[in-house]
């Protein structure tokens, strides 16, 4: 079952980054809100992590071995925040207000991270596990 959990978990990310590229063309052409954008980012991280969770749970030994080697090349990127925080405190915010996550408003979403960037993207793969 370990032979492949490699392949398995840089499938995940592979699909991740694909999912976020085709998100951030369809904004471009659409023209959509931040909020939408942040909707889109966080349903592919929900669709990563279940990916990388099933691929990673038939082998806990080594997933701690990944997950400990991501979170330490993270620690050297000089980068503030991280997909896990993005979207779990979209997530908390929309609950304790009552309201659906679509309807969290712009200037809370901005007070808790700076808006995604396309060109940021690629930096939020590497730390998105800290």
């Amino acid at each position: 079952k370990c032979d492949t959990i490699y392949q398995g978990f840089a499938g995940c990310l592979i699909s991740l980054g694909d999912s976020m590229a085709q998100s951030v063309r369809q904004q471009r052409e659409e023209g959509g809100e931040e909020a939408q954008e942040l909707d889109t980012i966080c349903k592919s991280w929900d669709d990563f992590h279940a990916c990388a969770s099933e691929v990673l749970s038939s082998c806990p030994e080594e997933a701690a071995a990944i997950w400990e080697s991501l979170r330490q090349e993270s620690r050297k990127i000089q980068f503030q925040g991280n997909l896990q925080e993005l979207c779990s405190a979209r997530g908390r915010l929309a609950s304790a207000r009552g309201s659906p996550a679509a309807e969290t408003n712009q200037a809370t979403l901005r007070g808790l991270a700076p808006p995604p960037r396309p060109c940021l993207l690629a930096l939020l793969a590497l730390p998105l596990l800290v």
